[in-house]
């Protein structure tokens, strides 16, 4: 199929409480030519974010809410990040579709439906990023993102 889609994103920083906000539209398009008789709709993703700086830049906590309008789905994510020192950053996160994941009345995995991730960057703007996302039995997802 061929489609023309874009993403939007409203931000704002509040410098004086040390809080972000953001509002994304993803995925926002039209499908201009598919392959199959099916009507096809993009998969439209409304995100609302709010970041607070605890111990700027060295501490941050972040929630989302994220509505899939395809599905009629919401996601709550909750997450931390910690500066180690100016090149290195390490995550975790959680979401609300941890509880969809236990396959059994057993809390025995502690991870189930947590991501944790890393990111080293060099002084001249080299970044890596290595993240790695529990999925109960069904197991692990992994990505690696490099930019320079």
């Amino acid at each position: 199929s061929s489609a023309l889609v874009t993403d939007i994103k409203f931000y704002t920083y509040l410098k004086q409480s040390q809080i972000n906000f953001a509002l994304l539209v993803k995925n926002l398009g039209v499908v201009l030519h598919s392959y199959t008789s099916y009507n096809q709709k993009l998969p439209l993703t409304t995100q609302f974010s709010i970041i607070k700086y605890i111990s700027l830049p060295q501490l941050c906590v972040g929630y989302d809410i994220v509505y899939s309008h395809n599905i009629s789905n919401v996601e709550h994510i909750v997450g931390i990040q910690a500066s180690i020192n100016q090149f290195i950053k390490l995550r975790f996160s959680t979401t609300n579709y941890r509880n969809d994941l236990m396959v059994t009345n057993s809390n025995k995995d502690l991870f189930y439906g947590m991501a944790f991730g890393i990111t080293i960057e060099t002084e001249k703007q080299f970044l890596i990023d290595i993240g790695v996302s529990s999925l109960g039995a069904a197991g692990y997802v992994y990505g690696l993102t490099i930019n320079f």
